[in-house]
């Protein structure tokens, strides 16, 4: 069992700096999260230009990215500029909230039935694919 480290003070005041620091690491990280997201969806756009049909899926198997992840990173790259155009700030949407924002129609002319697809689209990818977003957000 480790001793605690008297050096750091539990005062209110000193705790509410050490609260700002390790905020603004993980809104820095969630931003960084995002940015990398994009960044390989760059990369991802580039490779599959270079190939032939039909050596797309066995090349990105070498990628050790999925298929689907390997779509959102392509998505959320493809669609930089409307999510850093988003008022909320990128830190704070992270790579779900960027995709779930894509996925909402922004035109009001949009009809419901195009609405319901989306969201019933959003609900089957953001299922199967939570877990590998999570996983890559908690590292």
């Amino acid at each position: 069992m480790s001793k605690p480290d008297l050096a750091r003070s539990n005062s209110l005041a000193d705790l509410a700096a050490r609260i700002r620091t390790e905020h603004e690491a993980t809104a820095a990280s969630l931003k960084s999260g995002l940015e990398h997201a994009m960044a390989a969806g760059d990369l991802l756009i580039e490779a599959r230009a270079q190939l032939k049909h039909g050596q797309w899926l066995p090349w990105l198997e070498t990628c050790n990215v999925s298929e689907r992840m390997a779509q959102r990173y392509m998505r959320l790259a493809r669609n930089r500029t409307a999510i850093e155009a988003n008022p909320t700030p990128v830190s704070d949407l992270g790579i779900k909230g960027a995709l779930a924002m894509l996925t909402i129609p922004r035109d009001p002319q949009d009809d419901l039935s195009s609405m319901m697809m989306g969201l019933a689209d959003q609900a089957a990818d953001t299922a199967s694919d939570y877990s590998e977003i999570e996983s890559l957000e908690e590292r």
